[in-house]
């Protein structure tokens, strides 16, 4: 019998738009993913403004204004909804990787910790 082999689990630096569509993007494969984000929250300033329609599938060349703290709202609640976990408040400093698996290095208030990734 061959041997077993671990889940693949993906991890994304950022929930921002990129980071949380890349997530949703691997759920939707089927593919184990953990977002680290450094912000509590939501930031309130828009960054990015516009969407591009090719960005949305759609044939229309056109582009959609949307404030980007709507977008990751919406992105973050598809992530976690299709099973990603999203991680907050923590600062991501550097991985490991060993026989055993993976931890990440993040910073929270100051502390550091170590999270089990793998």
């Amino acid at each position: 019998m061959p041997p077993a082999t671990a889940t693949p689990v993906r991890r994304v630096v950022g929930a921002g738009p990129t980071g949380l569509m890349l997530g949703c993007l691997l759920r939707h494969h089927g593919i184990q993913c953990t977002v680290i984000e450094q912000r509590d929250g939501i930031d309130p300033r828009t960054r990015a403004v516009m969407v591009h329609a090719s960005g949305l599938e759609t044939p229309f060349p056109y582009y959609v204004n949307v404030p980007q703290p709507d977008v990751e709202a919406v992105l973050a609640a598809r992530f976690t909804t299709a099973g990603g976990r999203l991680l907050r408040g923590l600062r991501y400093t550097r991985h490991q990787q060993d026989e055993h698996g993976v931890t990440a290095e993040t910073v929270t208030d100051g502390a550091p910790h170590t999270i089990t990734l793998l």
